[in-house]
């Protein structure tokens, strides 16, 4: 149905009162699911990632402990189980072995080996890989205090950039 406006002017086409009630509800209700749908993904996105930041965040709490405890390790251990596990028959004849076993049965190897797998696994899973890489530095490193000091900042830096700690 056409009206025809003032005299002289073109004529302008009207929509039907009843169809522009109808396209206002449904066009609201389709902005409204939309926006449902946007809010949703958005919300679902924060969710993960502060799940991603917990997970993490437990994953560093373990490798601190275990770092730790490698630390509180006495030199001449850390010495020993390098050079086993070199295999460098030289170097572990120069050892005393009633002081090795009464360190070992302190700081058992296999349950370190133990521990630091099930840590390297949790953070292989949930990343980064600056992290993996700085772990897996300390945990290679030798039995000097000073070097074993500077990979152990690395490594916390990295796990604090990641958890968006600032210090």
């Amino acid at each position: 149905m056409l009206f025809i406006g003032a005299a002289g002017s073109d004529p302008v086409p009207q929509i039907d009162p009843t169809l522009l009630a109808v396209l206002s509800i449904f066009g609201g209700a389709a902005l409204a699911a939309i926006a449902g749908f946007i809010g949703a993904w958005l919300q679902g996105r924060r969710e993960h990632k502060r799940w991603l930041r917990e997970k993490r965040f437990d994953a560093y709490l373990k490798l601190i402990d275990l770092v730790n405890h490698m630390d509180d390790q006495p030199v001449i251990l850390a010495e020993y189980i390098k050079a086993q596990s070199a295999g460098d028959e030289e170097k572990l004849k120069t050892f005393d072995m009633v002081q090795i076993n009464l360190l070992l049965d302190d700081y058992d190897p296999d349950m370190m080996w133990e521990r630091f797998s099930e840590v390297r696994s949790s953070l292989l899973l949930l990343g980064p890989k600056k992290v993996d890489a700085a772990m897996n530095n300390f945990a290679r490193s030798s039995a000097d205090y000073d070097a074993r000091g500077a990979l152990r900042a690395e490594l916390l830096h990295h796990m604090r950039r990641q958890l968006k700690i600032r210090y």
